[in-house]
């Protein structure tokens, strides 16, 4: 995936898997004046439509080309005339449900200007894109609201042109000094240009639109007071991507006839740039049930099933996105090759990214929402309606954070609110409640099997083939202070605490006075493979710190503790281990150069470490005495567990020694 790093506060939501934004930093405007931006001083004439020239619902779409490519030919001629609503009159795309404005030749002003409200411009004029903006924002907003989910009433500042390159995003905007609602906290999205394919805007693409005002509306119905998710990458930041990512293709289902060879179940085909004939599925995102390298995609035959084939050259696995297995990539394909899972790990960095794991939901929802379809003979909007009104009333439902559990919402949980939320939706029949359930049990997402045992977890080996690894069984420690100033600087945090450091020692190893981050390799005991496990880290010894939320988004201070948590997407089970293992080795000849995949969390996502977000950032005190050895306790609580699982987790122990 494009994108070059999230935006260290979590109410930026991204459209892919980071954006390059940094907290309380406005961009550098290099255009302040533009003849073709709207006057500062406007009046209201009345008139509340107009016209808009758009693609419907991307380039692609328009065309019946799912190939097209921005550079490859004009674009204009795909675009059609469409009517504009609840303006209010100034001559600006400024209206009742969303307000369009320009950051890059704009200086966040109003760009496309007409009192007739005629806003008809070619694809190469900035303004088209606007255009697009505003009808497909108003088109959204105003079927939020209909449907009774549209709870912040100020219009959505849409930016259509802004400094996220070949990215977009959704945030909270608190600047006071726009005076755009008189200083009230304000819901924005921001649509970047692509530098990765000149010529495409991610305005182009309506489904980008939807995906972000989608996220304003999943917050916004979730709680007044909390974040949604609470971590890089927990199940609650993948639960609202998922969100996102279905109502942008559910209700594109229902704006855009199905055109030969365009992918109805395939998200932003234009805005993540799938341009050529064999797009790269590291970069494919939608509602299917298989990923592109199961051995029977598009059709899934084999779902919901894991597992080996029955052909003959057993270099073919069947893989579903069912949870637990199923969240997230890689798992072996039709490679054969003596580096195998290198191949395959090295194309799926971040393995555990949420824009990864939201699948599950995206493709649960999409069939959700075509088993309701059925039920209604074919009635997509009704369908969109119900599915809409469904999986917000679920929203409205999921559980608050709380001091022992900063991240209570997982896909199970969801699932669960869902099944509870039917009888508030007028609408929904007996018949479609027994659509739903099965659904969610396909997908594993509810009536799933659970972990039942209190000890599925043991302290891991900590053994890592791709890496150097501490002496010390069951962690891995990240020291190097160039990768660390590197990841500060992304988070926004100032790199001078590293020279702060009497310890600059790149050892794997904890030092006195040195600062670092730790991960944990949990083993699974069980062959059922465990899916959003949260961890509990608690350093009892002064000497070894657990730093703040500065650092560790999951910081728990209260009471004097000394702990964080973080979350793993999951660890497999013995029986996926034994299951993936059996692929390689069918696959690559028993020449496998890499860690072979197991059942601890170390084999399970070899690559965890290219980033911070689930490791636990540590400061050794410079006072600590050498050979030192302090017990990090962890708690480990899979999304999946029983109740007692859920209820009475025991501690494990992993002793670190300081150096």
């Amino acid at each position: 995936m494009r994108g070059i790093d999230v935006c260290p506060t979590l109410l930026a939501l991204s459209l892919l898997s980071g954006v390059s934004c940094a907290p309380g930093v406005e961009p550098a405007l290099q255009t302040p004046e533009n003849p073709s931006c709207a006057p500062k001083a406007l009046s209201r004439s009345g008139q509340t439509t107009g016209v808009g020239l758009v693609f419907v619902t991307d380039p692609m779409s328009s065309s019946g080309n799912p190939y097209l490519h921005p550079q490859a030919e004009a674009l204009d001629q795909y675009a059609v005339q469409v009517p504009l609503s609840h303006l209010f009159g100034s001559g600006v795309l400024d209206g009742q449900y969303v307000s369009i404005r320009n950051r890059i030749q704009c200086n966040d002003g109003f760009g496309a200007f007409d009192m007739k409200h005629q806003f008809i411009y070619p694809h190469s004029d900035f303004r088209f894109q606007e255009a697009m903006s505003y009808y497909y924002g108003d088109q959204y907003q105003s079927r939020l609201a209909a449907n009774g989910y549209l709870i912040s009433k100020d219009p959505v500042v849409i930016l259509a042109h802004c400094e996220s390159v070949d990215n977009s995003y959704f945030t909270k905007a608190h600047d006071v000094e726009r005076q755009i609602y008189n200083g009230r906290e304000f819901n924005e999205v921001c649509l970047g240009d692509s530098n990765y394919t000149p010529g495409a805007f991610y305005a182009d693409d309506a489904q980008v639109v939807i995906h972000e005002l989608q996220h304003a509306a999943t917050v916004d119905n979730y709680s007044p007071n909390n974040n949604l998710n609470q971590f890089f990458y927990d199940e609650a930041g993948g639960l609202n991507e998922g969100i996102s990512d279905f109502m942008s293709l559910a209700f594109s289902d229902n704006i855009a006839a199905p055109s030969v060879g365009v992918d109805a179940k395939l998200f932003s085909r234009w805005a993540l740039g799938t341009f050529n004939q064999k797009p790269n599925h590291s970069s494919v995102r939608g509602a299917h049930r298989c990923p592109m390298y199961d051995s029977s995609f598009p059709n899934c035959t084999s779902y919901p099933a894991f597992g080996l084939p029955s052909d003959s050259n057993g270099s073919k696995t069947t893989i579903s996105y069912v949870y637990p297995d199923g969240l997230g990539w890689p798992f072996p394909n039709n490679y054969k090759s003596q580096n195998i899972l290198s191949s395959i790990y090295q194309s799926y960095v971040y393995d555990e990214e949420i824009h990864n794991d939201d699948l599950i939901i995206t493709g649960a929802l999409w069939d959700l929402y075509s088993a309701l379809k059925q039920n209604r003979g074919g009635d997509g909007w009704a369908a969109f309606n119900l599915s809409q009104k469904l999986v917000l009333e679920g929203v409205r439902h999921l559980p608050a954070p709380n001091a022992a559990n900063r991240s209570p919402v997982t896909f199970i949980k969801f699932a669960s609110t869902l099944m509870d939320s039917i009888s508030l939706v007028s609408g929904l029949t007996p018949t479609d409640r027994t659509s739903i359930q099965q659904v969610l049990k396909d997908r594993g997402l509810y009536q799933m099997q659970t972990l039942q045992s209190a000890d599925w977890v043991a302290v891991g080996p900590g053994t890592l083939k791709l890496r150097p690894h501490t002496l010390t069984p069951g962690v891995f420690i990240q020291d190097n202070p160039q990768i660390l100033t590197k990841w500060l600087t992304q988070m926004g945090v100032d790199t001078s605490i590293l020279s702060q450091v009497t310890s600059n020692t790149q050892n794997s190893m904890l030092d006195p006075g040195e600062i670092a981050v730790i991960w944990f390799d949990l083993q699974n005991n069980q062959d059922l493979t465990a899916g959003g496990v949260l961890l509990t880290v608690t350093s009892p010894d002064p000497d070894l710190e657990i730093l703040d939320d500065s650092f560790n988004l999951g910081f728990n201070g209260g009471g004097g503790q000394n702990q964080a948590q973080v979350m793993y997407a999951k660890v497999n089970g013995k029986a996926m281990g034994e299951t993936l293992n059996t692929i390689v080795a069918t696959s690559s000849g028993n020449g496998v150069s890499f860690s072979s995949p197991g059942n601890t969390y170390f084999t399970t996502n070899p690559l965890f470490g290219l980033t911070y977000r689930t490791g636990v950032w540590v400061k050794v005190s410079a006072a600590a005495e050498h050979g030192k050895e302090v017990g990090l306790q962890v708690q480990a609580v899979p999304a999946n567990g029983s109740a007692l699982v859920q209820s009475q987790p025991i501690t494990l122990t992993f002793p670190v020694k300081i150096q």
